[in-house]
């Protein structure tokens, strides 16, 4: 299946809720017409900051088909469509597809899996040989409990319809390495989801960068992204010394309750989450705040 290359800065998406649990529809419009009036590439709605995994069925539906009408072909839309079954994922691979979806992600399976990497690599690519839409790896290694290896991201290379990796550890040498492979084929995209390494791993030769903290400051990381292109080293400097910043908010108490929190008080969503992720309280709103109030300063008037 062709598809062109992704590049450039992915917001992953929260899921704007309701005090009940269901779709915020207003505020995800909102929030998916903010990101891309800030210049954001791509968006990557129900992974783990989306809480996919977590949804009923229904408000899976739900979510995937609002995101796609709005969305309207604007910019790409990944899908979470991660599960414990090739047949599970391909249900949610046909849901996506059906809604507009440009990709479906997938880590492997979060329950079961053998650990074995000759059963990684043949879900991946009974995965991908099945999917109306190309498939994105999702290396995961603190929800799998294995980490994707070279000689593992090697093999995906090699299977049709599998158009890039999304990748989320924390090792800046090893993900420099993966960036910088020179036998990674021409259309396969690398994408890390490390936000603090953006400027570093674009350098390495990554294709740009899904980040969680850009569902609140999207323009500063499109403009990160542009400096990194244009190579402007103080420019980039200057950047990297606020997303330093802005990544305090992701240990709040966990990524998705300080991501909420913020838009909540920048009038986007609420900071309802499902159960039984915590949503933030007091103590950590005020150190939101403060974080908000700090951005504010270093930008000026590109906070946002």
């Amino acid at each position: 299946m062709h598809h062109e290359k992704l590049k450039g800065i992915v917001t992953a998406l929260v899921t704007p809720l309701t005090a009940a649990g269901d779709l915020d529809e207003k505020a995800l419009d909102r929030l998916i017409e903010a990101q891309i009036g800030a210049g954001i590439h791509a968006l990557f709605v129900l992974g783990s900051t989306g809480e996919g995994p977590m949804m009923p069925d229904a408000l899976y539906a739900r979510t995937i088909r609002f995101a796609g009408q709005r969305v309207r072909g604007r910019i790409p839309l990944l899908c979470g469509v991660s599960d414990n079954s090739v047949a599970r994922c391909l249900d949610r691979l046909h849901l996506a597809g059906d809604a507009g979806a440009s990709y479906g992600v997938a880590t492997l399976p979060y329950y079961g899996w053998s650990g074995r990497l000759a059963d990684g690599v043949r879900f991946y690519r009974e995965l991908a040989g099945r999917s109306p839409l190309p498939v994105v790896a999702y290396n995961l290694p603190k929800n799998i409990h294995w980490d994707m290896t070279e000689e593992f991201i090697g093999e995906l290379f090699q299977i049709p319809n599998l158009a890039g990796l999304k990748d989320t550890r924390n090792e800046p040498e090893t993900m420099a390495h993966i960036a910088a492979l020179a036998d990674r084929p021409r259309q396969f995209f690398y994408m890390p989801g490390n936000s603090a390494l953006a400027s570093r791993l674009l350098a390495a030769g990554a294709d740009g960068l899904v980040s969680t903290p850009s569902n609140v400051w999207p323009r500063l990381f499109v403009d990160l992204w542009n400096a990194c292109q244009a190579q402007q080293e103080s420019q980039i400097a200057r950047l990297d010394k606020t997303i330093k910043t802005v990544c305090g908010i992701l240990t709040l108490p966990t990524t998705v309750a300080g991501i909420k929190c913020a838009l909540e008080l920048r009038g986007i969503c609420r900071r309802c989450t499902l159960s039984p992720w915590p949503e933030a309280g007091p103590e950590e709103e005020a150190k939101i705040r403060e974080i908000l109030e700090d951005v504010q300063a270093e930008l000026g008037g590109n906070a946002a």
